[in-house]
């Protein structure tokens, strides 16, 4: 092992095909292999390798650690045989050439969490390349990444096609325009949590929200051709599916109630948790509308918002069962 300390520039020598040429067979503890990698490599070793407790845990946390390409590529290499569910880099300063690592990794089954926080400075479409092809992440956390309407966007699109992420945390972030959500729920039957709190929105710009889940009213009109599409996509699904054995998401529900005869679509009934604490909302009106269509089991959150007293008393009594104030 070099003696010498480690700078973010002391592996700026090194190429990276040296760590697959080296013939290293991983055992599946991370942090032996780490230490006796870097060792057959004879690369000194990175001050956050050096400073985590060395058990062989389920998660990697780093905070507030800068690394090199080296460094990061050896972490990388060993975490695709490691057993590791949950990688956490906060306050990490990721650029795109590490962000590109990771993204070579997140495709395998056994990595399902990642942890991005204060990560800022990358070029917007780059976050959304996490949830891209066939990653397998559950769970992504960008809080904090200084995230605006353009790199939601991207990840809203990347959303649409996506069918494994659970939860998406974007608090702390400066989103405005909640429309690209909006138009992602109407297509993505997978996302369960979704965090938008400090983002200083206020209830008028919920207003996209309304209509895209819950219980929608639905024009008897286009009650048939809603059966008719519904058995389509049955048979398309089915087809698609022969042989795989994949678990497709509960599907929007056309109901019809007895007593009015009013229809109602069920509409993405996995959505089920939205944080909105700590905003600028003040007023009740689209809020109101998108409780009034909440299923039983859909819960908003909204503490630290500067809703006047007289305002939220009626909201806490007559929607008691989906919101937290």
């Amino acid at each position: 092992m070099e003696s010498s300390l480690w700078s973010l520039y002391c592996h700026d020598s090194r190429g990276l095909h040296e760590i697959k040429e080296a013939g290293f067979k991983p055992s599946g503890k991370l942090w032996s292999d780490i230490s006796n990698l870097l060792q057959v490599l004879n690369a000194k070793i990175h001050p956050c390798f050096k400073d985590q407790i060395p058990t062989e845990s389920e998660n990697f946390s780093a905070m507030s650690y800068r690394f090199d390409n080296f460094s990061f590529k050896v972490l990388m290499f060993v975490l695709t045989t490691a057993n590791v569910k949950q990688i956490r880099f906060n306050n990490c300063d990721l650029n795109e050439d590490l962000i590109a690592m990771i993204i070579e990794i997140i495709s395998l089954d056994h990595i399902n969490w990642l942890q991005i926080d204060w990560n800022p400075g990358l070029q917007d479409y780059k976050y959304s390349e996490l949830l891209r092809g066939d990653s397998k992440l559950q769970v992504l956390s960008l809080k904090a990444c200084n995230l605006g309407d353009n790199a939601l966007s991207y990840i809203c699109e990347a959303l649409k096609e996506n069918k494994k992420l659970k939860t998406l945390d974007l608090y702390g972030n400066r989103i405005y325009s909640l429309t690209p959500i909006a138009e992602m729920l109407e297509v993505n039957r997978s996302l369960m949590h979704l965090n938008l709190a400090k983002n200083e929105l206020t209830d008028e710009q919920l207003m996209p929200l309304v209509g895209a889940f819950g219980k929608i009213p639905f024009p008897s009109e286009r009650v048939e051709e809603f059966r008719r599409r519904e058995k389509e996509i049955i048979k398309e699904k089915a087809m698609k599916n022969k042989g795989h054995g994949e678990i497709e998401p509960p599907a929007d529900e056309l109901i019809e109630e007895e007593e009015s005869g009013q229809c109602f679509l069920m509409k993405n009934k996995v959505f089920s948790r939205l944080n909105l604490s700590l905003n600028k909302i003040e007023s009740d009106r689209q809020l109101r509308l998108i409780l009034i269509q909440a299923l039983p089991h859909f819960k908003i959150l909204m503490k630290n918002n500067p809703i006047p007293e007289l305002v939220k008393r009626p909201l806490v009594i007559g929607f008691s069962q989906n919101l937290v104030i």
